[in-house]
């Protein structure tokens, strides 16, 4: 397959890096297109040092032109798949053999690398810009695009031929996504290779102009929007429906979508004030709870959504708590829970549990539920366990800002039991201000939903306890 492969690769003043970039791209393909784009450095003399393709802009014409010129001499050399990727080192070229890999299950899409998993590696201004652009290209597009601001990508041949867009300077980071836009109307939509957030402190200012090229981009998009009269199917399959899915409230049936809307309705008729009311209580706990417990039976530990098969700060936290209780009880079981959720190829409870054999808790006292996905089903399935437990009251933790929901739930459960905070302190910073307000919504929206149930008869889904103990 590298024969059918030609990797792009637009340089402008890349002299720190380009040498590194191309060798790397060299290993996999001899088939390595470099433009250079009338650098004023030393760039071009290192190219030509290598073997690779070199293409010679006589003045700068932007990184739409430069990718454009690649691709034609990409297609003439016979190229089935051209990759691009930029020259300043947020690309690993070692990444490249998984995007083909992709590629060779799905001749017909797109391939992007995407950074998105890793927020944490992110500029947090340019994560938040990345995200609302995913979403407005996402609606022009018609189905979800993770990220759209990656030039990592692999475009099969036959749409570069039939690409119709201008990349003309002005066009430099407007090309990429209207290609993805247009390809879309074409029948190419994409799918997304995970790819880690490359940016190294040293280095050269983007050529990215922050305020110009965001503003192209905006009227770009607007203009295909609104060419397709708001494109409100595109919005529907593109932002809502993924939304939906993720939220899972196609599993809520007619009921509990009804009592959403209650819930918001709520909200706005009581100018806030419902919200507000729950906000204070959620907040309350979160400042109060404590961080020990008076002779558990058992600990429950609550899972949560894992990060490239780790546990993410939060989960260390609940963790932590746990390893500090069993200095105290250790003969007393610890439950962890939580199946498989996003796309980690481990449970949160194994991963959990693995987490605590490391750091010196006996194998012996954990057990794994390793079924549920949420934190209402975590509680179900814990609850027959916690009734076999003998006498004591159990502890459940998890972190401050979710012990309201925990409790809400449990009481639902009739399950009497103790709460302990992960965190030592109650900090009030930016996280934890918008996490308060997103369990306090939760709880709203809960408690609206019960009192519904109560006053009309209505059945919500029940998660009975399931049996995939280890």
């Amino acid at each position: 397959m590298p024969d059918k492969v030609a990797i792009i690769i637009p340089a402008y003043n890349e002299a720190a890096t380009i040498n590194d970039i191309v060798l790397r791209c060299l290993a996999i393909t001899k088939n390595v297109f470099v433009i250079d784009d009338g650098s004023v450095d030393e760039t071009l003399a290192i190219i030509q040092q290598t073997t690779a393709h070199l293409l010679i802009n006589p003045a700068n014409q932007g990184k739409a032109a430069s990718m454009w010129r690649g691709m034609q001499a990409a297609l003439e050399n016979g190229a089935e798949f051209i990759i691009t990727l930029d020259a300043d080192g947020q690309h690993a070229p070692e990444d490249i053999p998984r995007i083909l890999d992709a590629a060779k299950k799905n001749p017909e899409k797109i391939i992007i690398g995407s950074r998105m998993s890793e927020k944490s590696a992110f500029p947090k201004k340019r994560y938040y810009a990345n995200s609302v652009a995913n979403f407005f290209i996402s609606w022009a597009a018609g189905y979800e695009i993770e990220d759209s601001q990656s030039g990592f990508r692999l475009y099969p041949a036959s749409l570069v031929r039939k690409l119709k867009i201008p990349y003309d300077k002005s066009r430099s980071f407007v090309f990429e996504s209207e290609a993805l836009i247009e390809g879309a109307r074409m029948g190419y939509t994409s799918i997304f290779v995970a790819i880690p957030a490359l940016y190294q402190e040293n280095a050269r200012a983007s050529h990215f102009r922050s305020v110009l090229d965001i503003v192209r981009i905006t009227l770009m998009v607007a203009w295909k929007i609104n060419s397709r009269f708001l494109y409100l199917p595109g919005l529907y399959r593109g932002v809502i429906r993924p939304a939906l899915r993720r939220a899972r409230f196609d599993e809520l049936g007619f009921h509990g979508l009804l009592s959403l809307l209650l819930s918001n309705l709520l909200i706005v008729g009581t100018l806030g004030l419902s919200y507000i009311w729950h906000w204070f209580r959620v907040l309350r706990l979160a400042k109060t709870s404590a961080t020990d417990a008076r002779e558990p039976n058992v600990v429950i530990v609550l899972g949560m959504r894992l990060k490239e098969n780790k546990p993410v700060n939060d989960f260390v936290l609940r963790l932590e708590r746990a390893l500090n209780l069993y200095q105290k009880y250790d003969s007393i079981k610890y439950i962890i829970l939580g199946g498989f959720t996003g796309s980690s190829r481990l449970t949160e409870a194994q991963c959990g549990a693995d987490y605590l054999v490391s750091q010196g808790m006996s194998a012996n006292n954990i057990h794994r539920e390793e079924s549920s996905r949420h934190t209402f089903e975590n509680l179900v399935c814990a609850r027959d366990l916690i009734k076999s437990s003998g006498s004591g009251r159990p502890v459940i933790i998890s972190n401050r800002y979710h012990l309201a929901r925990c409790r809400v739930f449990a009481k639902e459960l009739g399950l009497d039991c103790e709460l302990c905070a992960a965190e030592e302190n109650f900090i009030f910073g930016p996280k934890n201000f918008f996490q308060i307000g997103l369990e306090a919504y939760y709880v709203h929206w809960f408690m609206v939903a019960r009192l519904w149930s109560k006053i009309t008869g209505a059945k919500f889904a029940r998660h009975s306890s399931r049996k995939n103990i280890a």
